[in-house]
């Protein structure tokens, strides 16, 4: 199958513009929908929106560095594809890339051709084992359905509240005050406890576990003494679009 026929959204962070625009435009001409960011930090800023399938990141960025990013990218979207790059490609570099979430290891200069190979074998292997964890928020019809079937869980304001709260949360988690701010502003009966908050989680994750979408300690994962973190990816639907 060619990139042309499989038309994969890629993120590509390289603050060298004239490897960015080599890159870019070689996968943009194979038919790949490439999305170009100069930092770590404008990535963050764009990349829940853009709902990429795989990640081309460079290792020395300007602010935070690509193990930097990719670790919290890893946290946060465990199904993306994260293809790392560097003009470092000595033992200890690649433990760290490897070590940071990455899931191929290329040294510069990689040709683009060679990058579009792994892009695409990167896609085959992350398909079959991640592509049915993405699950899409509908905020305004409080649903939660599979990216992988037509599996749908009706949420009650509470649980929609919780979840949208987790999605939009920078690195996808939240301390229990935020959340129970959050829920209270969405819903008609605020003044929700910390019990409380912690019954309604292990409420969604049995409702979601029960419908097959996600096994029950996936969906979100509780840092002791803190908050919050979603488990798998969840994209929200913006809102005014759906059923």
């Amino acid at each position: 199958m060619s990139a042309s026929q499989v038309a994969l959204r890629v993120a590509l962070v390289e603050d060298d513009q004239i490897l960015r625009d080599e890159i870019g435009n070689y996968l943009g001409q194979q038919g790949f929908e490439v999305f170009e960011f100069t930092t770590g930090v404008t990535l963050a800023q764009d990349l829940q929106r853009l709902q990429v399938r795989l990640l081309v990141l460079d290792v020395n960025l300007p602010g935070p560095s690509g193990f930097e990013v990719a670790a919290r990218l890893r946290q946060s979207l465990p199904g993306l594809g994260i293809v790392m790059l560097t003009a470092r490609g000595g033992l200890a570099d690649r433990v760290a890339g490897y070590d940071s979430g990455a899931d191929v290891f290329l040294p510069k200069p990689a040709s683009p051709q060679e990058l579009m190979a792994v892009l695409m074998s990167l896609n085959r292997r992350i398909s079959g084992k991640s592509h049915e964890l993405w699950l899409v928020l509908d905020a305004r019809q409080r649903m939660l359905s599979s990216g992988a079937d037509q599996t749908v869980v009706q949420l009650t304001p509470p649980e929609a509240a919780f979840l949208r709260a987790l999605v939009e949360a920078e690195d996808r988690r939240l301390d229990s005050g935020s959340l129970l701010a959050r829920i209270d502003a969405a819903t008609a009966s605020p003044g929700m406890t910390k019990r409380a908050l912690e019954n309604l989680a292990s409420r969604l994750r049995k409702k979601v576990a029960g419908s097959g979408m996600a096994r029950q300690e996936q969906l979100i994962k509780p840092i002791w003494g803190w908050g919050y973190q979603l488990g798998v990816p969840v994209r929200l639907l913006e809102q005014g679009t759906g059923p």
